[in-house]
């Protein structure tokens, strides 16, 4: 459809009003009788066909029904292109009006997602989805047993599908891949324990087409890491094996498996925290998986002969490789460095214990194409920190080197040094940085940086009005949590030069309603994302937050922070200028029946997730609110 909008964009401008009338029709919809939240009642007859649907209500709903002048007679492909600007919910609606508005929503379905996370679904709802104008479901979290992937299983139009944390096991798997998907190329299965039954179904089954495949965490071992390389999947160029907290264990023999089998269309892998050693890597680097553009092989135990193969093997179109929380070591990363690895862009080594030495041998090797670098947490100090500044690896946009000991002298390096096009910097948990380190970094020539995380540092209020008299105006993400600031720190950021700021984290400081007050009413308008949580302030600085300047404001997080919104509080929260708010994390303060009472019939009318956790709310009130946040999808915590 993409090619028809360039065409149809000014035609489109002219005939705004046709597209007024069509917002008229959904305010007829409800003669349809569809209720805001639901799936809204659709026959069973296949979709494909595009048959409009009749009721009696319907057939006594004439305006509705019957052609309408304007929109109905432009060219479908303006139709469907309208129709793509809907939510998903009057998106839906629209497909129900009348046949030409459901073969147009069809054509604009094929960009859309409905998605159904977390929301108990019955099996009717299973075969309503069968007919929704939608070429992408993602039913994260729904209870969807055996019976219910039957039911999905038969869906010809369906081309990605996300059923993760279902709790599907191998049955349902079984029955997924027994059904008629066509047109199926993503499948997410993961947190499902399908285990190695439940893949040697996947393998043997009808999903031939499929191009993305993830089984992330689903007590996979060896037997089916072997079933997926046999497969006839052989179209994969995606595949997640990842193992998170407990899931998958493919080991070495897994590896050796996938390397050697047919899944040779592999452009992007994923096995991290399997148990992978060394003889794993070697496997993974001589087979035949030479189109790998991306390798995760994060958390496994990986150390200097394995990082060695990797660098040496036939992995030479790899831009992207993942090898946090190994064992390479000095010598392993002096492999990588002078290795074959020469289009990589993104290099993840944090926590393999490279040392100054180590950074030493990656900036003296051939990977000056690197963008994207993670150094964390290894123990790299002041002398690493010069090595990067004056190294090669001048095209180097993101750059993290949290949790180690460069101190003020490595962050004046850094900032004096070659990264004249950095937009992204972590400087978090170097415990050793200070008002001084700041100065340098603000006056420095980072001057490209859009995201900073300076958490858990000594920056204090002096820092923070270092950072807003720097030219790091072009930040948009700023982390400053855990530095010691108090509202003299909050009030120079409030009325500094970070215009364009939009994500602010100031969890674990000393800042109170005076501080809070300034942030409120100063030049931070773009803010979109606020973290405040464990500051002191109070009812008066949710106050202030209510009557401030914030408009913008989606998530605001307030978690511990000595709050007891009863009366007024409570009423200026719900009821202030606040009403963009989809995510509002209340957790962990004083907080009563009152101010729950408040919130429930407040204007906050795009809440989806509410942290009411360790408060005083009480009784009846808390079925209020359960029953509140049901009705609306709210996802609530108490």
């Amino acid at each position: 459809m993409d090619k028809h909008k360039a065409g149809y964009t000014n035609a489109y401008k002219v005939l705004i009003v046709q597209l007024l009338f069509s917002v008229f029709l959904f305010e007829n919809c409800n003669t349809l009788n569809l209720t805001p939240d639901s799936l809204s009642p659709q026959p069973t007859q296949e979709v494909d066909q595009r048959e409009t649907i009749v009721t009696d209500e319907q057939e006594n709903a004439s305006l509705v029904q019957q052609p309408q002048p304007g929109f109905s007679n432009l060219p479908i492909e303006l139709q469907a292109y309208i129709l793509s600007f809907l939510d998903g919910k009057n998106f839906h609606r629209a497909s129900l009006v009348c046949q030409g508005w459901r073969k147009a929503a069809f054509i604009a379905g094929e960009e859309r997602a409905l998605d159904l996370s977390e929301r108990r679904l019955a099996k009717k709802d299973c075969q309503l989805l069968l007919q929704v104008p939608f070429s992408s479901l993602i039913l994260n979290d729904c209870q969807l047993g055996k019976r219910k992937i039957l039911i999905l299983s038969q869906s010809m139009r369906i081309k990605h599908l996300v059923l993760a944390k279902n709790r599907l096991k191998d049955s349902a798997a079984e029955a997924l891949v027994s059904g008629n998907l066509p047109a199926l190329t993503y499948l997410n299965l993961g947190y499902n324990e399908i285990g190695d039954t439940g893949v040697k179904a996947l393998a043997k089954g009808n999903l031939a087409g499929l191009v993305y495949l993830s089984l992330r965490a689903n007590m996979i071992e060896v037997a089916g890491a072997k079933a997926l390389a046999k497969s006839n999947l052989t179209s994969l160029t995606c595949l997640d094996l990842g193992r998170d907290l407990g899931g998958n264990n493919i080991e070495d023999r897994g590896a050796q498996a996938l390397a050697n089998g047919n899944l040779t269309a592999l452009t992007s892998l994923n096995l991290g925290r399997n148990e992978i050693g060394d003889i794993g890597a070697q496997a993974l680097a001589r087979g035949n998986l030479t189109g790998l553009t991306s390798l995760i092989l994060e958390s496994n135990a990986i150390e200097v002969s394995g990082a060695q193969a990797l660098a040496n093997g036939n992995l030479v179109a790899l831009t992207s490789l993942d090898l946090r929380s190994n064992c390479i070591g000095v010598d392993g990363v002096q492999a990588l460095a002078n290795g074959n690895l020469s289009a990589l862009t993104s290099l993840d080594l944090a926590a393999n214990n490279i040392k100054d030495s180590g950074v030493q041998a990656l900036v003296t090797g051939n990977l000056a194409s690197l963008t994207c670098l993670n150094l964390g947490e290894n123990k790299i100090g002041i002398s690493g920190a010069q090595a990067l500044a004056s190294s090669n690896l001048t095209r180097l946009t993101s750059l993290n080197l949290g949790r180690n000991s460069i101190k003020d002298s490595g962050v004046q390096a850094l900032a004096n040094g070659n990264f004249v096009i950095l937009t992204s910097l972590d400087l978090g948990f170097n415990e050793g940085i200070t008002a001084a380190g700041i100065q340098a970094l603000a006056s420095g020539n980072l001057t490209a940086l859009a995201k900073l995380n300076l958490q858990n540092n000594y920056i204090g209020d002096s820092g923070a009005q270092a950072l807003v008299k720097g030219n790091l105006s072009a930040l948009t993400s700023l982390d400053l949590d855990a530095n010691n600031i108090g509202d003299t720190g909050a009030k120079a950021l409030a009325n500094g030069n970070f215009v364009a700021l939009t994500s602010l984290k100031l969890e674990s400081n000393k800042i109170e309603a005076a501080g809070v007050e300034a942030l409120a009413n100063g030049n931070l308008t773009a803010l979109r994302s606020l973290d405040l949580e464990k500051n002191s302030i109070g009812d008066s600085g949710v106050e202030a937050l209510a009557n401030g300047n914030l408009v913008n404001l989606t998530c605001l997080n307030l978690k511990s922070s000595k709050i007891r919104i009863k009366d007024a509080g409570a009423e200026i929260l719900a009821s202030g200028k606040l009403a963009g708010l989809t995510s509002l994390n209340l957790g962990y303060n004083s907080i009563e029946n009152i101010g729950a009472r408040a919130l429930v019939n407040g204007n906050l009318p795009g809440l989806t997730y509410l942290n009411l956790t360790e408060n005083f709310v009480q009784g009846r009130q808390i079925d209020a609110l359960i029953d509140w946040a049901g009705k609306k999808f709210i996802k609530l915590s108490l």
